[in-house]
């Protein structure tokens, strides 16, 4: 499953899929993130997050979008997946916490881009997501699959993350 609310960004993975006829992935068009949150997109060409940008887009540049929590997902019979990419742009935590009862009872392997000026922005932090992953339950790792600290997490710089 992949869930892409960028129209121009759901159009090419749709495409791409098609170059490839052997992928079963279904495309949806919402963000995750935590239950009934309502997601803000400056309807410019990156259908960006209003989190990530430094100034507020006119209302006529807004789109809003309801976001979907993974747990509402299961709970609705999806099938809970063995394997989790977050790629958010700043919403990384939004959407764990929405995943917090599959993270406890399932933990799938997860990778996940971090971007600590976004996650800033909308009041959250990397070394937040790291403690609450450690609560779960989850072993934390670099790239190059070492392990890894809280102390890793203080970084400015994007970074991908894995945690098993």
């Amino acid at each position: 499953m992949a869930f892409e609310p960028n129209p121009v960004s759901r159009a090419k993975l749709k495409e791409c899929l098609n170059l490839n006829p052997t992928a079963k992935v279904e495309v949806f068009d919402f963000p995750l993130g935590l239950r009934g949150e309502v997601v803000e997109f400056h309807r410019g060409p990156y259908f960006t997050d209003v989190a990530g940008l430094s100034v507020r887009p006119d209302e006529k540049d807004l789109a809003r979008r309801e976001a979907v929590s993974i747990d509402e997902l299961i709970e609705k019979k999806f099938d809970p997946p063995d394997m989790i990419k977050i790629d958010v742009e700043g919403l990384e935590f939004d959407v764990l916490q929405g995943a917090r009862e599959l993270l406890l009872a399932k933990k799938p392997l997860l990778s996940i881009e971090l971007h600590p000026s976004l996650l800033a922005r909308g009041g959250a932090s990397a070394l937040a997501i790291a403690q609450y992953l450690e609560e779960a339950g989850y072993v934390l790792h670099n790239e190059q699959l070492g392990r890894v600290k809280q102390g890793f997490f203080k970084r400015g710089d994007n970074f991908r993350v894995f945690a098993m």
